[in-house]
């Protein structure tokens, strides 16, 4: 508008010759895009004609711009929106239509006039369309949260190798065989990986993510490719124990490793080692019949898992269980091919040459295999007391120790090998190797790995009666309802217990009765196994009816007592 007004021509020439100049390609670049875009409707080769020109002044008299409507959408909030998104932004995901009707009963309370659904629809989209993060917030949290905002990314263009290592564990998305007993169970994988280069410098595998599968880890990738000036890794507690961290007895504070840990409930900072498990580690589990990842077929796992269980339960090998060595050297193979042949997308080419291009041989320290051996002992501090060290239940003895005796001392143990342990002083300085010789408690000295699996037995072996308490609670009160066993139809039993001859008898025991009418039917038929006095035609009617609707529990338990015969007896006729 400005241009026709300086123009000087009449308003219909001045619109015709910026046309032409338009369709000619002559116009200036700002004028061009803004005579392109000023219509609320674009169509391929409009012209600017008169009657929109006018409508436009009228626009400014009327509104004070003549702007598009397209560019003008209005994105004010109603006064019933907060309401409405205080019940649609829970952690619960409501759907719209839940969140609409709790927000409109809460605002028609109010007395105000109520809003549609059309409505809230149309403002939850505009929303989305305009400040999505509105939305997130409150639906997600933590880690959720932050994989929907943006981020910043760190480069890694300016770094050598072994400048950063990172390291993370996982859960393996199939079951292999448990080396102890064989049966399935889901393995823990930890992963070192060089962060200029992208290589996997080093693995374990263990039972759990904690600190002797992390230190193992670490070995592996020290011995074979040098010490990394940084590590970093989240706040998981296989990544944040002392035996990592501590000043003094830690193995990165010995080793001079700077240990960064990462935001919690942030693993976008790395993401980098976190890409990795999709790229190689989904990719191997599904080579496994066992694989039980998103995308696997539910009836085809179940059936792979009854095969397995019933190869289990006949003593053989199940075929389709991998062992433990066939998943180290499935998962090693996958390692050399991520390594040597993956080009991997952030450094163009593969992990094996983006190292070489990045490793200056001044910067790489190797240790030598004595180093190796010390360094990656773990270290506790004791005191030195009359010759010995107590580490744990173990006690270890030598005179040397005589020298520092009453004296604080850094005591290093092999996690595998509790035979001797070296003792060194606060200052590092080398003072003995002290040998197990005597032991209160254990006749064989009990290494860290044997110790933890105790204690990992243990923490099973609870959940299992907990598991089993809150069956037998389930079952409840089976038995109250049946006429069978009611107080008046039942004649009274005696339950005097038979007497022994008396020089047989060491003393009274007196054996608490329960409430039969309270307890599970595994435990019922338990203690009716075991008081074959107590059972009444209500009982035998109850199990035989159970075992014809084909209760396993009830089926199994008849089995292992032999008390199939005693659902045949009858004492008397209940009362109808």
């Amino acid at each position: 508008m400005q241009w026709v007004e300086a123009s000087g021509l009449p308003v219909v020439e001045a619109l015709d010759a910026l046309n032409t100049t338009h369709a000619a390609g002559q116009l200036n670049a700002h004028l061009a895009w803004a005579l392109e875009n000023c219509h609320d409707k674009r169509r391929a080769g409009q012209r600017l004609n008169k009657k929109t020109y006018y409508n436009w002044l009228k626009r400014i008299a009327e509104r004070g711009h003549a702007a598009p409507r397209k560019i003008r959408e209005d994105l004010s909030m109603p006064a019933w929106g907060p309401l409405l998104l205080k019940h649609f932004r829970r952690p619960q995901k409501p759907a719209l239509t839940q969140a609409t009707a709790a927000a409109l009963a809460e605002w028609n309370s109010l007395g105000h006039v109520p809003f549609s659904y059309d409505q809230a629809y149309r403002l939850v989209k505009k929303i989305n369309a305009h400040a999505p993060e509105i939305l997130y917030r409150g639906r997600n949290q933590g880690a959720g949260l932050k994989a929907l905002l943006p981020y910043i990314r760190r480069g890694t263009e300016h770094l050598w190798a072994n400048d950063v290592w990172t390291g993370d564990g996982h859960g393996f998305k199939a079951k292999i065989a448990h080396p102890d007993h064989g049966r399935p169970f889901t393995p823990e994988t930890t992963l070192i990986m060089d962060v200029a280069s992208r290589k996997i410098m080093g693995w374990s595998v263990s039972y759990s993510e904690n600190v002797i599968a992390v230190c193992d880890a670490l070995r592996h990738a020290v011995s074979r490719h040098g010490l990394p000036l940084i590590y970093y890794s989240d706040n998981g507690p296989g990544q944040t124990a002392k035996q990592l961290d501590a000043p003094l007895t830690g193995m990165l504070g010995r080793l001079g490793i700077h240990h960064e840990t990462g935001i919690p409930n942030s693993p976008q900072g790395r993401g980098i080692i976190e890409r990795t498990w999709q790229t190689l580690m989904i990719p191997l589990a599904r080579a496994f019949p066992t694989f039980s990842g998103s995308g696997a077929d539910r009836d085809f796992l179940r059936r792979t898992t009854l095969e397995i269980e019933k190869d289990l339960r006949a003593g053989k090998t199940s075929p389709k269980l991998p062992s433990v060595e066939q998943f180290k050297q499935a998962l090693n193979a996958a390692i050399l091919w991520y390594n040597g042949e993956h080009v991997h997308s952030a450094v163009k080419t593969t992990p094996d040459a983006a190292y070489a291009e990045r490793a200056r041989e001044q910067d790489v320290v190797m240790l030598d295999e004595a180093e190796l051996i010390d360094l990656f002992r773990p270290h506790e501090e004791r005191t030195a007391e009359r010759g010995m060290v107590r580490l744990w239940n173990n006690i270890y003895f030598s005179q040397e120790l005589m020298r520092v005796n009453g004296q604080k001392v850094l005591v290093g143990y092999d996690i595998h090998n509790p035979a001797f342990v070296v003792v060194r002083r606060i200052n590092g300085e080398f003072i003995c190797r002290a040998d197990w010789n005597a032991n209160e408690r254990d006749y064989f000295p009990t290494s860290l790995t044997v110790r933890k699996h105790m204690e990992r037995v243990d923490r099973k072996v609870k959940r299992g009666e907990r598991i089993i308490e809150e069956a037998e609670a389930e079952l409840g009160n089976t038995y109250d309802a049946l006429p069978s066993i009611e107080a008046t139809t039942l004649p009274p039993l005696d339950i005097t217990p038979a007497r022994e001859p008396a020089h047989l008898i060491q003393q009274p025991v007196t054996e608490p009765r329960p409430n039969l009418a309270q307890m599970g039917d595994y435990s019922l038929l338990t203690w009716l196994a075991d008081h074959p006095e107590d059972w009444n035609d209500g009982f035998r009617n109850y199990f035989a009816s159970q075992a014809r609707n084909g209760s396993r529990t009830i089926s199994n338990a008849l089995d292992e007592y032999g008390l199939w015969s005693e659902l045949e007896k009858r004492d008397f006729k209940v009362a109808g």
